[in-house]
């Protein structure tokens, strides 16, 4: 081989970012979807005028045998260049030109990239299977490993510098590999948006331990869930904004035709009248979500830390939903599937406090004793990651055939949100979508060579903005009112102290003024109902006094502080949709900027912002007295702190910790304590007494583990 052919493969002989096919020089990068190659590359491949004659006749196998053979001859290192003789030459395990690349790619690359960048072997092996066509025809999986690990999107195209005379190609980049860990809601919506978006760029495989092999009738092996495993049916709501998102085949799969609607900007599992909507959302003790598809659904109760611990059957096991409770028939036998020790322990106690508690969110939402079907408690865990991509090394993984990967997050991984809003569901399908969106948009662009972070920019960016709508403006507003044990146990020891007449009208007042706001919304699902008052009065007179005084010291739901525009993946909405979402936004910022206060008096200026959580009722025949109720102006002086995000600007901050845990219960006397007994989380921060939290090995957490806990009722008709 000339000497000049030898420095032409060589970084010494070559010439960084100058493309020279002709006289004329080009100083940009190439196209990401094309690579180049020295040209000296097709003369070793054989297709030179002066013996094309005797060459052309030769297979594919052949020349690329004779091809590693001359490029082991440039290569300046004996071992590569005896290993490459050996390759070429062992015809009895060598037999295709997958084969010749398959044992580079173990016996001289050890089956592992060293770096990102590309070599002139691997270079070289590149040319060889594009000569043959081997990525044209992956019809074996060593073949496809093979072209998964020479063209990975991973690994740069071409060389840092380019060659002075090259060769053009089209680049048959292999595919993507994605593993999705988890197989929910979040995870499918992923994989779906990938496969629909990327089909024949990534390869995705989706790993649940919970799925098992099931052979099927035809003799086919496909993956379920084991026959042993309990479904929880719970009552879901999807919000339109994030049905729209999907896919028309994916639509009918879900929904098969019957999507219900249930609140304002919602379709799925309908709350069966509006009453109860307007019931739901005037306190926060009680929580229905049921659907007209069969009469089912849940009732969720929240609870104190006192009452937590007394949620279990008989023989004293917690109930959840792997071991859920129930309920005694009229006769006093045990509903079928069901064993004696599955009894819902409070229900044994008629008389206690609890189980009247229990019976009172029943009669609320209309449902009787009977069409309860099982009992469960769960625990929320309000927490959520500081960064959604991270980068994962190889050293952590020994797995992997390069230097690294990327991690991203997503779903429950990314966040856990207060369920009571009902956006948990929602924010992981809205991820999981905008997961795959960006992943397929920055492999189009070519970003994902080298693995940096900022390929997956836009996609951290919407995890950290949902997070802050989501996480920070509607969880967060729930658990500073009243949605923790601590908090809850202190408003209900105050619920004594309330006036019968003052709790029945502040809820009627409350509930009747968000009846009346929700029914002028023009995407009001439901008929316009005159006389809301009077039927909310019947309701509410069912119920013993003490859990009116609770249901009214819980406050309603935070809904303006929890309003709010959406946040959405852009690149799937539809136009339609899209300019929808950019008027209500318009809409909020200018409403917003309205109704701002334009002067603020220095004394109005040194009083602390109110942190109300109610909307006073606008019956003007309440007396001024009760404009607002006099224990909502004690819960406002002794609970001054709130949970809050974290200022990481502050210098005062010394902790990486995302979230701050800052509310406190003020102590009171035994008497007004129900006789709760204060658990220590041992931490000594002040927090949030913690029930169910989740442990961490380090001091310097980086998530909010506080968590509040919840029995819910599963009714059905």
């Amino acid at each position: 081989m000339p000497g000049e052919t030898l420095d032409s493969l060589s970084p010494p002989g070559l010439r960084p970012r100058r493309l020279s096919q002709s006289s004329n020089c080009i100083s940009s990068a190439p196209p990401i979807d094309e690579i180049l190659f020295p040209k000296v590359y097709e003369d070793a491949w054989g297709n030179c005028a002066s013996d094309s004659s005797t060459l052309d006749e030769r297979s594919e196998l052949d020349r690329s045998r004779i091809f590693l053979m001359r490029i082991g001859t440039m290569n300046p290192d004996a071992a590569i260049r005896q290993e490459l003789r050996s390759i070429a030459a062992d015809r009895q395990h060598n037999r295709t030109v997958t084969s010749l690349a398959a044992a580079v790619q173990t016996r001289i690359l050890g089956g592992r990239h060293a770096n990102f960048a590309v070599t002139a072997l691997l270079q070289a092996v590149r040319f060889m299977l594009i000569k043959a066509r081997v990525p044209d025809a992956v019809f074996t999986d060593r073949t496809r490993s093979v072209v998964d690990f020479f063209f990975d999107p991973a690994i740069a195209v071409n060389l840092e510098a380019l060659p002075e005379d090259y060769v053009v190609y089209k680049y048959p980049a292999a595919r993507l590999k994605i593993a999705i860990v988890g197989g929910g809601p979040t995870a499918l919506a992923s994989a779906i948006s990938l496969a629909e978006k990327g089909a024949g760029k990534v390869e995705v495989n989706v790993f649940e331990r919970r799925w098992v092999a099931v052979q099927g009738v035809n003799g086919r092996t496909y993956v379920d869930y084991p026959p042993t495993a309990k479904r929880r049916d719970q009552v879901v709501t999807l919000q339109e904004s994030v049905t729209s998102l999907l896919s028309d085949a994916t639509r009918e799969a879900l929904f098969e035709g019957r999507p219900e609607r249930v609140w304002p900007g919602s379709a799925n599992l309908q709350i069966r009248k509006p009453l109860n909507v307007f019931l739901t959302l005037g306190q926060t003790r009680y929580l229905l979500n049921a659907s007209d598809c069969d009469g089912r659904g849940y009732l969720n109760m929240q609870l104190t830390e006192e009452e937590w611990h007394k949620i279990v059957a008989v023989d004293g096991q917690p109930i959840t939903f792997g071991y859920p409770g129930c309920l005694r028939r009229p006769d006093g036998t045990v509903p079928d599937g069901f064993t004696e020790n599955q009894v819902f322990a409070p229900s044994e106690d008629r008389d206690s406090a609890l189980w009247k508690a229990i019976e009172d969110g029943l009669k609320l939402f209309g449902f009787k004793e009977s069409e309860v079907i099982n009992v469960v408690r769960i625990p929320i865990v309000v927490q959520a990651v500081q960064e959604g991509v991270q980068y994962l090394p190889q050293p952590d993984c020994k797995h992997l055939n390069r230097p690294g990967a990327l991690v991203a997050v997503a779903g429950d991984a990314a966040m856990t949100v207060h369920f009571w809003p009902g956006r948990g569901l929602n924010s992981g399908i809205k991820s999981g979508i905008a997961l795959g969106d960006e992943i397929v948009h920055a492999l189009d662009g070519g970003r994902f060579v080298g693995l940096r972070l900022d390929a997956m920019k836009e996609y951290n960016d919407f995890i950290l903005k949902l997070q802050d709508r989501e996480h920070d403006r509607r969880s967060i507003p729930i658990l500073n009112q009243s949605g923790a044990p601590e908090t809850l146990g202190w408003l209900l020891s105050k619920a004594h102290t309330v006036p019968d007449n003052v709790a029945i009208e502040w809820l009627v007042g409350a509930m009747v003024q968000i009846a009346d706001r929700l029914q002028r919304r023009d995407d009001w699902a439901y008929p316009y109902q005159a006389n809301v008052e009077p039927q909310l009065r019947i309701v509410l007179r069912q119920l013993h006094s003490l859990t009116l005084r609770e249901m009214a010291v819980s406050f309603p739901w935070p809904t303006r502080e929890m309003a709010g525009a959406e946040v959405l993946p852009v690149r799937s909405m539809q136009p339609e949709e899209k300019e929808r979402w950019l008027k209500q936004l318009w809409g909020m910022l200018t409403k917003e900027a309205s109704t701002r206060p334009k002067d603020l008096s220095p004394h109005d200026g040194e009083k602390p912002v109110s942190t109300s959580r109610f909307e006073a009722p606008r019956q003007k025949k309440l007396p001024s007295m009760y404009s607002r109720p006099p224990f909502a102006e004690q819960h406002l002086l002794d609970t001054p702190l709130q949970l809050r995000r974290s200022n990481a600007s502050r210098p005062a901050v010394n902790t990486p910790a995302r979230f701050e845990r800052g509310s406190t219960v003020p102590d009171s006397d035994e008497g007004e304590r129900r006789g709760r007994v204060s658990v220590s989380n041992g931490l000594d921060d002040g927090g949030l007494v913690r029930l169910l939290s989740v442990k961490h090995s380090k001091s310097n957490n980086s998530v909010l583990a506080d968590a509040m806990s919840l029995a819910l009722f599963r009714v059905g008709e």
